[in-house]
């Protein structure tokens, strides 16, 4: 097979794995984001269950009623309109950071510090759960983070040759000076 004809399969295999992983499972992904809410969720019940926290806790109630709008809406969710919020924050000020918000972290403040430090890390969770679902299922996310990654290994790697190298680079760039100047000795005699 020619070398084009190479080239032609190999993109036309990286285009439709693209699409099967990106789109063909856009479903499955969905399904196993709203599980792992649902587990949170299920957790944060049983953790109140327990009796650390009351059921008509404000801050259990939002923090449970926000885990429910993230099932409901989840379908929504996506890489570009993440960044289209942050560019809302960044050009209107964050007016997402709301009333509900503060509202919840009052509540949460006036719980014992283990309630108030487990309901912070059901928060965190949710939080973690829905970036990495917003991240993992974007193309755009994909290749930037490819692109910056490859950036962080050409950067490293450009820095430990050249610490581990320098010495060797300073003899080689003094050699080519050398050989230059041999090369033409009016330039030497011009340097002195």
């Amino acid at each position: 097979m020619s070398e084009i004809g190479n080239v032609l399969t190999t993109a036309i295999s990286l285009i439709w794995l693209s699409f099967l992983l990106f789109y063909g499972f856009r479903n499955s992904r969905l399904d196993a984001f709203r599980q792992d809410l649902f587990d949170l969720r299920d957790s944060l019940f049983q953790y109140a269950a327990e009796g650390n926290v009351a059921f008509d806790q404000p801050a259990y109630r939002e923090l449970r009623n926000m885990i429910n709008g993230l099932i409901r809406y989840a379908h929504k969710m996506s890489f570009i309109f993440f960044l289209l919020v942050l560019v809302d924050i960044r050009v209107n000020g964050s007016r997402y950071s709301s009333c509900a918000s503060r509202r919840w972290e009052a509540e949460v403040a006036k719980l014992p510090p283990h309630s108030r430090k487990r309901l912070k890390r059901y928060h965190e969770q949710v939080g973690h759960t829905c970036l990495t679902y917003i991240t993992s299922g974007s193309p755009l996310y994909c290749l930037l983070w490819s692109y910056r990654r490859i950036g962080d290994m050409q950067s490293s790697l450009r820095n430990r040759f050249h610490v581990a190298y320098r010495p060797q680079l300073y003899q080689g760039i003094a050699a080519l000076e050398e050989r230059a100047f041999e090369l033409n000795p009016a330039a030497c005699s011009e340097q002195i």
